[in-house]
């Protein structure tokens, strides 16, 4: 409970005037619920509220979504902190899947499948994955990311979308991979990248970022 308060009161602290808000003109209760929500569920991968807003924020310039969408749909892929995806890489593959024109539900749905079906160590799509040479399971995406591990994939398929197509039987996962992978892929590997860029960017910036939003609650 003193987490959730804290992280809350922190959450309203850093969207006073952000950019976050103001763009997508969201009211502040849909942001710090989204954001509460990511803070809670990620901190274990030191996630901050800052640095969770600066990747939303980017998420709905990269991708073709709202804040209001992601505070919907953001409870489907928490749980997926659990099996080493982090944040960023869960936001990149929202904006890459959304900017291809799936709706965000959807976006939010294919992601969950896409790496369920990557973390099970048994099955029909863990056996043809393993004879390509693409180690799966939960310990494969701890170590590697889901970047990572989709990396293996994309390079042991070629990115063919009749090789991936036949991984499994699942549509939400197949159309998933596929709009992250082959001709997809080197866009969604840049969103992966730009936004662990902007975790490591936001800690940098945290303090100066901290005195312009005291500044513009006490002077506004």
């Amino acid at each position: 409970f003193f987490l959730k308060q804290k992280t809350a009161y922190e959450i309203s602290a850093c969207l006073v005037g952000s950019e976050m808000c103001i763009r997508d003109r969201s009211t502040m209760t849909e942001a710090v619920d989204v954001l509460t929500a990511s803070v809670n569920a990620f901190k274990e991968q030191g996630l901050t509220a800052n640095q969770a807003s600066d990747i939303l924020f980017k998420t709905v310039k990269n991708g073709v979504t709202t804040v209001q969408e992601l505070q919907q749909n953001m409870g489907k892929a928490t749980g997926l902190a659990q099996f080493g995806v982090t944040f960023e890489e869960i936001n990149a593959a929202v904006a890459q899947m959304t900017k291809l024109r799936t709706p965000t539900s959807e976006a939010f749905t294919k992601v969950v499948a896409v790496v369920k079906t990557l973390a099970a160590e048994s099955g029909p799509a863990a056996k043809k994955l393993k004879a390509l040479g693409v180690e799966t399971g939960v310990s494969a995406l701890q170590s590697k990311g889901l970047s990572g591990v989709l990396a293996e994939v994309q390079q042991k398929t070629g990115g063919s979308a009749a090789v991936i197509g036949t991984l499994t039987r699942r549509f939400e996962a197949v159309d998933g991979m596929l709009k992250l992978m082959g001709p997809n892929f080197k866009n969604f590997s840049r969103l992966s990248i730009f936004n662990r860029n902007m975790h490591s960017r936001s800690v940098l910036h945290s303090h100066s970022k901290n005195l312009n939003i005291w500044f513009l609650f006490f002077y506004s």
